[in-house]
């Protein structure tokens, strides 16, 4: 009877001694199903890391960090199929080359040693971890219809103390804090959040406004574009940025410092 070597584990870690010892094999034949699998093997340096990874962390939504990395990796992350048998999952995400510091948090908070890789050609950081145990709490609460229809459910299980957290993880991933011209070409800051799917956006909006900011802003889709989009304007914006962004400690770095630049001259009591 042969045995069937997984090669997902090498990819979470194991080495192909640990392996053909678990299975009863040798090395060489370890790595020759590896080959077969179209796994790379590790460098030598990377041979002697051993990664480490709290596959815990999205069992219980029970803190600002975890609520915050919930809606961030919503917004842009995904979780792919992956090993022969397409049973293993990868939690991927990718940045642009300056909010590589943004992967080193993430990275941080999971408690995972993965390494972040560049990819020269779009110009962008990404990292990669193999774990099932990891993202199935985030499968079984919904991430799937969540990235295919819109299906709130993920972010409905977030306690309510933790929604403040959770709008920020989603703004930082798939919004924007900028300035632009009102028609009397005065300056004027705006915070906003845009998703393929307009129920994903009515949501934001309700919970950002369940605070008790009353707002105008209506949601809409710009011409020839795809997705639904909120938008709140002048003192408003500042409302809804002082809301998110003052006193937190997770944060897209280069988006709290516009945060900051907008409420500069905001009330203190806003």
């Amino acid at each position: 009877m042969q045995t069937k070597i997984s090669a997902d584990e090498y990819r979470n870690g194991l080495s192909s001694i640990e392996i053909a010892k678990k299975y009863g094999v040798s090395k060489t034949t370890v790595l020759r199903h590896l080959r077969k699998e179209g796994v790379e093997r590790r460098t030598l340096s990377e041979a002697c890391i051993e990664n480490t990874l709290d596959t815990t962390f999205f069992q219980s939504i029970d803190n600002d960090e975890k609520a915050y990395w919930l809606g961030f990796l919503l917004a842009d992350g995904n979780i792919q199929a992956c090993g022969r048998y397409k049973k293993s999952r990868s939690l991927r995400i990718a940045l642009q080359n300056r909010d590589e510091p943004h992967l080193v948090k993430l990275r941080k908070a999971l408690g995972s040693s993965h390494k972040i890789k560049d990819n020269p050609k779009t110009k962008s950081s990404w990292l990669c971890i193999t774990s099932i145990r990891l993202v199935t709490p985030l499968i079984e609460n919904g991430w799937y219809e969540f990235k295919r229809n819109g299906d709130v459910r993920i972010m409905e299980m977030v306690p309510m103390f933790l929604r403040q957290s959770l709008l920020r993880g989603l703004i930082d991933g798939d919004g924007w804090i900028s300035i632009k011209k009102d028609r009397n070409n005065d300056s004027k800051w705006v915070i906003g959040f845009t998703d393929l799917f307009k129920t994903v956006v009515i949501w934001v909006k309700r919970e950002i406004e369940r605070t008790g900011i009353e707002s105008l802003a209506q949601i809409y889709r710009p011409k020839n574009h795809k997705n639904w989009c909120i938008a709140y304007t002048g003192n408003i914006a500042k409302k809804v940025i002082h809301s998110l962004y003052t006193n937190e400690t997770v944060f897209l770095d280069r988006k709290q410092k516009l945060a900051m630049e907008a409420l500069h001259e905001t009330d203190p009591l806003l």
